[in-house]
């Protein structure tokens, strides 16, 4: 299946800095993809970037969480995972907003899309999996960060960090580890 994704965002202040576009502009944006790309069985990955909170002083609630939601789901956006590229989000608020947003739209995937330090992200995918998450993006290692967002890039969730919660928490996953111990073993003889 072909994939298409999009940072939407809560926040006028990384809609512009990343997109240099208003929220209007933006909708009009995904609009326009959604338009493209349901008719070809394009499969739409729309982030809602600052959705766990908001380092850029603009106004934040959950509200806002579920309205931003909302206007995708009228869009037909069914993969909506929330992003905090900032790796700022407290397991606390993860908890609390999945908490409300999950079952207010049960037909959407909002899986977590996290930057992380690898010493935060045992609590903070805790918080995600208790309220109900169960899909989370990961990078091999926990390469890349986003550019635009901060002065400082914070790693993306590593696939291991990831492993090591499911492992502890014994949640199965369908993950060929021998294909991950290949690349490990590709990557550490570059």
């Amino acid at each position: 299946m072909q994939c298409l994704s999009y940072p939407f965002s809560i926040s006028p202040t990384f809609l512009k800095r990343n997109l240099n576009a208003s929220e209007a502009e933006a909708l009009a944006i995904v609009t326009e993809i959604t338009e493209l790309a349901f008719p070809n069985r394009v499969d739409l990955v729309i982030y809602l970037s600052m959705a766990l909170g908001n380092p850029y002083g603009d106004d934040w609630s959950i509200q806002m969480v579920l309205d931003g939601a909302a206007k995708l789901y009228e869009l037909g956006v069914r993969r909506q995972p929330l992003s905090d590229i900032l790796g700022e989000a407290k397991p606390d608020t993860i908890y609390k907003v999945y908490e409300v947003l999950i079952p207010a739209f049960p037909e959407v995937d909002f899986g977590l899309h996290l930057h992380t330090r690898p010493s935060e992200s045992f609590a903070k995918l805790e918080a995600a999996w208790e309220a109900g998450v169960r899909s989370f993006e990961t990078v091999h290692n926990g390469l890349g960060g986003c550019p635009t967002a901060a002065d400082e890039m914070v790693g993306n969730l590593s696939t291991q960090d990831l492993l090591h919660f499911c492992d502890r928490k014994k949640i199965a996953t369908n993950l060929d580890r021998e294909a991950l111990n290949r690349v490990v073993l590709m990557q550490q003889m570059r």
